[in-house]
């Protein structure tokens, strides 16, 4: 019993950024909704995938939603700055 009461705090934290994170809808031709919580940006792209990114500062997040364009935003400056991992 011991051994299970120690293994399940580390079971949930490594799964903790599998749960969705509420999105809201945004106008691209390749996004289709941003998110975040805790650090983590979640964008799901038109073509169906669901990406979250680490680390990601809150002010990313909302000069995202500013951004006259999201793509090109995404691409300068959340693509290759920050460690992701596909959900979806």
């Amino acid at each position: 019993m011991l051994k299970t009461f120690r293994i399940l705090p580390l079971f949930f934290l490594l799964c903790f950024s599998a749960f969705a994170i509420d999105r809201a809808p945004v106008e691209s031709s390749n996004i289709k909704t941003v998110g975040w919580e805790s650090g983590i940006l979640e964008i799901e792209f038109h073509s169906g995938g669901i990406y979250q990114y680490s680390d990601v500062p809150a002010s990313v997040y909302t000069d995202m939603l500013n951004a006259p364009s999201k793509g090109k935003y995404f691409h300068a400056n959340v693509k290759g700055r920050y460690e992701f991992r596909r959900i979806k």
